[in-house]
């Protein structure tokens, strides 16, 4: 071909995120990123088609594998009687949609979460320092 040509993205799988389209120059390769970021570990699957009237369509299956997170724990928190110590705690959200999050302190009478509440919205693939 001498022209352009673009084609649809059609995929499904849980925690993909990619763009609808794929536009490609005569005569050249190109590369489509897809994301995937689940929310839990895991093995599963998923397909991934990319579709042009003029050339046809293209169908791949994907095998998905989520490693768990390692659990992060905090250092030990020490301060005098009467005094303030601080953590700060990083947030990532790994989803394709903005998240709200939610605090919870299970000890409240020893600790305060300050925020109490986190009311700004974590826009999607980035990281929230709190």
């Amino acid at each position: 071909m001498k022209e352009p040509i673009t084609f649809e993205v059609f995929y499904s799988g849980e925690g993909l995120i990619g763009d609808a389209a794929l536009s490609l120059e005569p005569k050249t390769i190109g590369t489509y990123q897809l994301i995937y970021s689940p929310l839990k570990a895991g093995v599963t699957e998923g397909t991934i088609g990319f579709l042009n009237e003029l050339v046809g369509e293209f169908w791949y299956d994907l095998n998905l594998a989520a490693d768990e997170n390692p659990v992060q724990n905090l250092d030990t928190l020490a301060c005098e009687l009467g005094k303030l110590q601080c953590h700060y705690v990083s947030l990532e959200n790994p989803t394709g949609q903005e998240m709200t999050i939610d605090v919870k302190n299970s000890n409240p009478t020893n600790f305060e979460v300050v925020p109490d509440k986190i009311e700004d919205n974590i826009n999607p693939h980035l990281i929230k320092i709190t």
